[in-house]
């Protein structure tokens, strides 16, 4: 399918504790896609308990590819609030030092988080959180939009963004119970 100079981190106590190499291109992947088909969208999340395996280079095969994701999810786009993501993303480092599924795997964003503050999870929409400090936007022309500053939600809380998540994740799965409540 592809070639790889690196391998493609994918191991659970990675994807479940840190932004790894496969889940930033799962991710990135899962915006070029939303957009090749037209779709107008900021950013992608992705739980780090879809993906299952590394990829190990040089040969990226629809074998290693089926063995590092083995559910056939489909993929969403979902309009959320600022106020839904931030409670998303929240929601994703809830559970740290714990690896758990619902890590988050982003793309379009940068966040900073303070794992050593109380958890917030399964929360619909926030505008002030625990963990995380800090996110900014990459904008395709390259610009960054600052979201969160100092655990505070910049901005209208209700002004939208699209993102392009996997079906578990925008029933709800993991605890994003803010995903559930966007609109699809």
């Amino acid at each position: 399918v592809a070639a790889s100079d690196q391998l493609l981190q994918g191991t659970r106590s990675e994807v479940r504790s840190r932004e790894t190499s496969l889940g930033r291109l799962l991710a990135d992947a899962m915006v070029w896609n939303a957009r090749q088909a037209g779709l107008d969208v900021d950013l992608a999340l992705t739980n780090g308990g879809a993906i299952r395996d590394s990829i190990p280079a040089p040969q990226v095969t629809g074998l290693t590819i089926a063995s590092a994701l083995p559910f056939d999810n489909a993929l969403l786009v979902v309009e959320a609030t600022a106020a839904q993501l931030y409670a998303a993303l929240e929601n994703g480092v809830s559970r740290l030092p714990a690896f758990d599924g619902r890590f988050p795997q982003p793309a379009g964003i940068r966040m900073v988080y303070d794992p050593a503050r109380a958890p917030l999870s399964d929360a619909v929409a926030i505008t002030e959180g625990s963990r995380v400090r800090r996110v900014a936007l990459r904008r395709p022309d390259g610009a960054d939009e600052v979201l969160v500053e100092a655990f505070r939600l910049q901005g209208d809380p209700q002004r939208l963004f699209r993102l392009v998540v996997n079906d578990f994740m925008s029933t709800g799965g993991d605890g994003y119970r803010s995903l559930a409540a966007a609109r699809v």
